[in-house]
């Protein structure tokens, strides 16, 4: 393995420390009403790396080719960005998805038809399968 490899390798294990499935989806919590919360994020994330050989006037080292080595030097820069989406409330059975932020009428739309459906349904005993 190169020395780039190397620090690429080194550097994608400690990344994977960093995101997994809780980041995404936090941890729960319950409100003083009973209400449990649940968080959803986005994770966005760069990553950037580089190395090259350093000339010096002498080689380190000339493996059994004849090809001659010099020192290394290399880098890896990583750069993370999460962003609330939305939150999901479980309260008495119902889910309710509330974006943290509105990106068209079309979403306010839907947060106020589907309770007035459920009302609906719920007032004429209408059974939806």
């Amino acid at each position: 393995m190169n020395s780039i490899e190397s620090i690429l390798k080194i550097s994608m294990e400690h990344v994977r420390g960093l995101v997994d499935a809780n980041t995404v989806i936090g941890t729960p919590f319950e409100t003083s009403d009973g209400s449990m919360i649940i968080p959803v994020s986005k994770v966005g994330m760069g990553l950037l790396s580089g190395g090259a050989d350093i000339p010096t006037k002498t080689p380190v080292k000339a493996s059994a080719e004849g090809i001659a080595e010099y020192p290394f030097g290399g880098t890896c820069a990583v750069g993370m960005g999460l962003t609330p989406v939305s939150f999901l409330v479980c309260k008495n059975g119902d889910v309710r998805v509330l974006p943290v932020e509105y990106n068209s009428a079309l979403d306010r739309l839907i947060d106020l038809v589907l309770p007035a459906l459920d009302k609906l349904v719920k007032n004429t005993g209408c059974k939806c399968e």
